[in-house]
This record gives C-alpha cells, structure tokens and sequence, in this order.
C-alpha cells in the first residue's frame, strides 16, 4: 500500500522533538584486550596490540574505544582490581598506555576506561589491611576497615573469612564490595580518576552501577552524580556511560543521576527489541521507541551483544540479519557500541569465556583464546578474507558507519516519522534515515533527494521504491 511520507512537523504523536544543541554521537567499540591482537608473540593481546591496530579501527569508521579493565588482576577477565594506577604486566605498561592514548588521538579516536569502583580484589592492598584489622579487632584504629563492610554474622550478600567473621561480597568472595559512603574512599575514588584523566583518557565506563548500593536507586544516583561531577570538573568534555543491567524502567530511573549514556539492555540480546522487531518485520515501533527514549533520557548507548551475553551472530542465524541488525543500531539516535568481532560474526555464548575468544585477523598469530573456554563453532573466516570480500559484513559495517559519520553523527533534532510499519524512519535534522526491515519491496510517495542507499533503491514518478533490507539516506529539505 502506498503512504505519504510526511516530513513535516505537523503531530506530536508521530514526530517528537528533541533539543536543539548539536550532539555528536561516535560510534565506540568495545575490547576485551587479552583476545583482540598480540604484539609480541605470547598468546596474549596487549595494548601495543591495540595500537597497532588503530589503522584498522580508523577505518572501520569507529571514532572512540572501550577498553575493559587494563588494571593488575588475578583474574583473566580483570574485574577484580589490584591496583587503579597501574597496566596489568600481560599488557604492558603505562609507557605503552600513553602511547596507545597519543597514537589514538592522533587518529581522532577517543579512549574510555572500564571504572570498577562497585569492589576490588580480595588481593588488593586495601582488602589485605582491612580484613587484618578487622580479625584483630583493630577496625576503631584502622581507617582502612571502613573501606569495606565487615559483620560478625552472616548477612545476605556477605562471604565468610571464618565463623563470626564476614564480609560484603555480592558478586563473589573474591570481590569484596568498597563501602562508597566512606569520605576517605570517595577521596581515593577522585585521586584515581583524575589520574586516569590527566593521562588522555576521554571518560569511563562505569561497571556494575546498579550494585554500587544494592539496587537502591536514589543511593546509586547520589553517588554517580557525585562522581560524575568529580570527572566533569577535571575534563568538562568527558564522556562517561554506565552500565545498569536491568529493565527498562530501571534503566531509566537511573538517568536521575545526570550521567551523560546508559547502555539500553532491553535493545541488545537475543530476546531484546531489535531481533524482535527483525523477526516481526517491525520497524515502526522500534523507530519510535528509540526517538522516544532519545529525547526522554539524554543519549542512550546501543549495542547488540557484549561481553556478558551470547555474541549476536549465534542468534542472528543468516548474513542478511546481521547486516539489517548492524544498520539499525548503527544508525539509531544513541551511541553505538561495537563489540569486538561483531563486524566479521565472531562468534561465542555459554560460560564468560566464550564471549571473549580471539579476535579473528587471520594473519596466523591470533592471541590465544581464554583459558577454560569451550565453544567449538567459530567462524570460518577473518578480518583479511572479508576486506577483499565487497558484500562481507565487515565491509557493510564500514558503509554503515560511514554513513552515519557523514549524515547522521551531528544533529540538533531527532524525530520519529511513521511511513510504514515494515520501515525503521528516523529523521535528524535535514536527513531521513529509512531501513527496509522486509523482504519487499515498499512504496512510498516520495519528493526528497536521495543522498545514499546501499542497495536498489530508487524514485520512479515521485514515488520511493526502498528495497527489500535497503538503507536509504534521504535529504529532507524542500
């Protein structure tokens, strides 16, 4: 059925607004650095190793990356700190740090941090000192006892160092939770981020906010708001995103903290709104959906899969899904996330492991794959064979992202269009995004330029023929 598409900003219920200061949204992409590149033939990937693929991550179009946590740890995935001020020794040093930094801002690629800030490790120096005093009944002396919560019974959420002793751990007992009402922790908190700051990095990704006060939202909003004004004060042009793996709702209610991006759990997986919306043919409420999120709660973060769920391309069974799934978050109003691989299928689920393998480049000296993982059904391909391969999903990542780099990355509007329930239509500014979601053809009235497309799109007799799983660029000036 042919439909007017209407541009004009003439019903609050199919087009919201949004505000008027310009926004530039790059796309980030996320890295686990002990399976993204080896530099220096040890199995592990290290920061030289992400440096040296910088060329690449230019061209792929992305302009910020997010390392997960590069501080000492005992564990492989490194969300147990040691130490805030140091480069665990398996990737390098600070040296290489500042030259990852200046090499990246050279290239116009910003660099955010994973900040762990909900616990560190039971090794860390300030545990070891903190449960000493507390055996040994010194804790009225010993200020490092208030860094953490101990009790003398056992509680919900607490881990056991032997009867009548205990500790908070919510996540495990190798990750004591800091006590972030502390004043003296909150001080240290601020030395470390300031460090991090003055060293290049652009913001951080902040782990695990919906534990800093056991779901207790109002708390969590405090604190982050007192953080993110420490971080703001030193570098008012930072970026910092949270993560609040959660429901929509209280995704949402944890925008009150004034941080500047959430990432939006409910868009992502397997059983989240974009599969569902490829799997129904829906691209309307999608659409509108993201418009309305945009406009209501800042700028949310967008992504499919990271390293805590099943890689998207295990559920996004067919080449032609993934490519329709990439054009949709990488052009939807939000950040972009990337995970690492996820622009060649890079495959992986089950245990922690397995979303984490080596990074496929298939120049014979991959990094290792995590100890302990098991996943036998990897791709059966790399970052070479699909550069030379035109209709590769690696070389659709990098029209997508180009187009949203050259028409989509600064606005001042975002507005939701309805042209057809098969469409996913966002306007920003002067330019209309359409993604075809169907396997037909669909027809629309139509009097605007077309500035892009990746496919068989056309205008035939002032009428828009978006072809099946098209993208479309239309400019929207009269």
């Amino acid at each position: 059925m042919i439909k007017k598409l209407f541009v004009v900003l003439v019903c609050c219920i199919m087009l919201t607004s949004c505000n008027v200061k310009s926004i530039k949204s790059d796309v980030y992409y996320e890295i686990f650095v002990a399976s993204f590149n080896d530099s220096n033939n040890d199995g592990v990937g290290d920061l030289n190793g992400v440096t040296a693929k910088l060329d690449y991550l230019s061209g792929l179009g992305v302009g910020g990356i997010w390392l997960m946590p590069i501080n000492p740890s005992e564990t492989y995935h490194k969300y147990d700190v040691d130490n805030y001020y140091e480069i665990d020794t398996s990737y390098g040093n600070i040296e290489d740090f500042k030259n990852l930094i200046s090499k990246a801002k050279s290239k116009n690629i910003d660099v955010i941090i994973d900040l762990v800030l909900n616990h560190t490790s039971d090794t860390h120096p300030w545990f070891i000192e903190a449960k000493n005093a507390f055996l040994n009944g010194e804790c009225e002396s010993n200020p490092k006892c208030k860094f953490y919560n101990f009790s003398n019974e056992k509680k919900s959420g607490y881990a056991s160092i032997k009867d009548g002793y205990y500790y908070e751990a919510r996540f495990w007992d190798g990750m004591p939770d800091l006590n972030l009402d502390n004043l003296t922790v909150r001080e240290e908190i601020k030395k470390i981020v300031e460090y991090w700051l003055d060293l290049g990095v652009k913001g951080f990704r902040l782990d695990a906010v919906l534990y800093y006060y056991s779901n207790n939202v109002e708390k969590n909003n405090e604190f982050v708001s007192w953080l993110n004004k420490i971080i703001k004060d030193k570098k008012e042009d930072s970026f910092v995103v949270g993560e609040v793996y959660s429901s929509e709702g209280v995704i949402k209610s944890h925008y009150d903290s004034g941080i500047d991006s959430l990432f939006d759990f409910t868009a992502s997986g397997n059983d989240g709104l974009i599969v569902k919306s490829i799997n129904n043919k829906n691209g309307r409420d999608l659409a509108k959906r993201m418009v309305d999120n945009y406009n209501a709660f800042n700028k949310p973060s967008i992504f499919l899969s990271n390293h805590d769920q099943g890689r998207s391309a295990g559920y996004l069974n067919s080449l032609e899904k993934q490519k329709l799934a990439s054009s949709i978050y990488i052009l939807s109003s939000g950040i972009p996330f990337i995970y690492y691989g996820e622009e060649i299928g890079l495959k992986g689920s089950g245990k922690d492991e397995n979303k984490r393998l080596s990074m496929l480049w298939g120049e014979g000296n991959d990094t290792k794959n995590p100890l302990n993982s098991d996943y036998k059904s990897q791709i059966d391909t790399s970052v070479k064979i699909q550069m030379s391969d035109k209709n590769s999903l690696l070389n659709h990542y990098k029209k997508i992202i180009k187009f949203r780099n050259t028409y989509v990355n600064n606005f001042s509007e975002v507005n939701f269009i309805d042209i057809d329930s098969r469409v996913f239509s966002i306007k920003y500014d002067d330019v209309i995004v359409l993604i075809n979601l169907s396997d037909e053809d669909i027809v629309v009235e139509n009097s605007y330029k077309i500035l892009d497309k990746l496919y068989k799109s056309r205008i035939e007799n002032n009428k828009l023929i978006i072809d099946k799983y098209d993208v479309v660029i239309l400019e929207s000036k009269g």
